[in-house]
């Protein structure tokens, strides 16, 4: 276990590397101006801007299934003696029948035909998930025994192309294999997906079998150098054992990236609300326009609410009655009154987490959300040489001060806030 604590000493936390804290950074952005999406979509979508979603020949995916397919039928029917028929939960012998009467095949196809005619297999048998985005293979699945044979205490992940997923998953089940090793992984299996998430393939492994992993994965780097060179970086929040490789502790809930989406939320939310606090009267150059930080959020914040009114009106024109509004009313006369009655409120409501403010004024009624103007702001910050170090300090003091409370390792990031105990722990019981 040795070497799993100098792995942990020798880890690098992947949001101290500036260039990915602000790709999390312009993904919160994204998501925050696109309510369409969420912050873990962007999140997982980061890395895949060059991916294509130019599919796998087909001779590869018929190999592919059809070899996992006769081995697992194989392992069934020549030790029916030795499976435990529990693990069927009493449709064993219906299992066996079946696959008596199922010759070995050779294509994908023939495998969706099984599945579509033999509902027992479709249960209990390896096939595609392709109505789901996700394919998993598992050689406890493939042994027919069903033991568990791996404990998925930690994640490796490949960005690979579609076109190039069923050659790398291939070889690495092909090694594990020679090596008498288990497996437990999964990858995409639409084409089109690969270009909305940066793990095509997530590789589940314990203490046993980690670093034998990463050895067969530089074999085979050594073996399909053309094929890996297509793979994309590593997902945004992973530790890179190399350019091609993440590395993750699996969480004890949810998924890798969920359970970090939350403290990273957070911890952006309060360090740009504490920087436009700190620095409200700073005054900086947006478009042609100089602004102090309190008079753009203001601003931007009025022109929204002038631009959501006009639309609204020019849709329904009784809505003009609900706002005491004409569209000419909405002149830079009246844009000016309200940015001056407005901007010495939006500090305190920062301060309060209140990002919206109610008007009600010579029977006029509006509302104005600064929300997303914020988040403008934060924009401009990453983009600023000079701003963006201060930002980034504080998102990384928000993370470490708050990691506990999420379960994560508050020094690495890439570990759950108990590895190191129980690793610990570990080798001690192995030194009695």
């Amino acid at each position: 276990m040795n070497q799993y604590l100098k792995l942990y000493e020798k880890s690098n936390n992947p949001l101290e590397n500036n260039e990915i804290l602000e790709k999390v950074i312009k993904a919160y952005i994204s998501y925050k101006k696109n309510g369409s999406t969420t912050f873990y979509n962007e999140i997982e979508k980061a890395g895949t801007e060059r991916k294509k979603s130019t599919p796998p020949p087909m001779t590869e995916k018929d190999t592919f299934w059809s070899v996992l397919f006769n081995k697992w039928k194989r392992n069934i029917l020549n030790n029916i003696g030795k499976i435990n028929p529990e693990k069927y939960q009493g449709h064993f012998e219906e299992l066996v029948k079946n696959l008596k009467e199922i010759p070995d095949i050779t294509s994908y196809h023939e495998l969706c035909n099984i599945v579509k005619n033999h509902p027992i297999v479709s249960k209990y048998g390896i096939m595609p998930s392709g109505d789901r985005l996700w394919n998993f293979v598992l050689s406890r699945n493939i042994s027919g025994r069903k033991d568990n044979d791996i404990n998925p205490n930690y994640r490796l992940y490949i960005n690979s192309e579609a076109s190039d997923t069923y050659q790398i998953v291939a070889g690495f089940i092909s090694k594990c294999s020679k090596q008498n090793l288990p497996y437990y992984l999964k990858f995409i299996e639409v084409p089109e997906d690969y270009q909305d998430r940066a793990d095509s393939i997530v590789i589940w492994a314990d203490e046993k079998t980690l670093f034998k992993y990463i050895t067969i994965l530089n074999d085979l780097k050594e073996e399909v150098p053309n094929i890996i060179s297509r793979c994309n970086e590593p997902p945004l929040l992973t530790m890179r054992i190399n350019d091609w490789i993440g590395f993750g502790e699996e969480p004890n809930e949810g998924s890798y990236t969920s359970a970090r989406i939350k403290l990273l939320k957070n911890s952006i939310d309060n360090a740009i609300t504490k920087w436009i606090i700190e620095n409200q009267d700073k005054r900086l150059t947006f478009g042609k326009s100089n602004f102090s930080i309190k008079e753009y959020i203001t601003a931007k914040s009025v022109k929204e609410e002038f631009d959501i009114i006009k639309r609204e009106i020019m849709r329904n024109p009784k809505c003009s009655i609900r706002y005491g509004l004409e569209i000419n009313d909405l002149n830079s006369d009246l844009y000016i009154e309200l940015c001056n009655d407005l901007v010495s409120q939006v500090i305190p409501n920062i301060k309060d987490n209140n990002y919206q403010i109610p008007y009600n004024k010579n029977g006029k009624k509006m509302f104005f959300n600064f929300n997303e103007s914020i988040y403008e702001v934060l924009d401009m910050i990453v983009r600023s040489d000079t701003e963006k170090n201060d930002i980034f300090e504080k998102i990384r003091g928000n993370i470490k001060a708050n990691s506990k409370q999420y379960g994560i390792d508050a020094e690495k990031f890439i570990f759950n806030d108990d590895y190191l105990e129980r690793i610990k722990k570990t080798e001690e019981k192995e030194r009695e």
